[in-house]
């Protein structure tokens, strides 16, 4: 077999490329909500703990997801975003479906 050593500077720049394609993502998003007074947050890490976490900082009165539509066992061996942060979350949660 061939081992392989990515160089430090190569993570760097695929951190910083994914974070600015996130960034843009979320520009769009409020563009095309006619909004400007929507606050958005870009975060790392564990999305579920990510939005708990940030949810629980800002003081959230109630939680918005959009839940993808998955069969019953890829729900039982993947789990859910949506299913965890309903577990783990206080805080009100309206799940929406998104369509493909």
């Amino acid at each position: 077999g061939y081992t392989h050593i990515n160089p430090i500077a190569d993570h760097t720049n695929l951190k910083n490329d994914t974070q600015k394609i996130g960034e843009n993502y979320l520009k769009q998003t409020v563009t095309h909500l006619g909004d400007s007074s929507v606050k958005t947050h870009l975060a790392e890490g564990d999305t579920v703990d990510a939005i708990l976490e940030y949810s629980a900082s800002w003081g959230a009165d109630i939680l918005v997801l959009g839940t993808h539509s998955r069969n019953v066992m890829e729900k039982i061996f993947l789990g859910s975003v949506a299913a965890s942060i309903i577990e783990k979350t206080k805080v009100p949660t309206y799940l929406i479906p998104v369509k493909s």
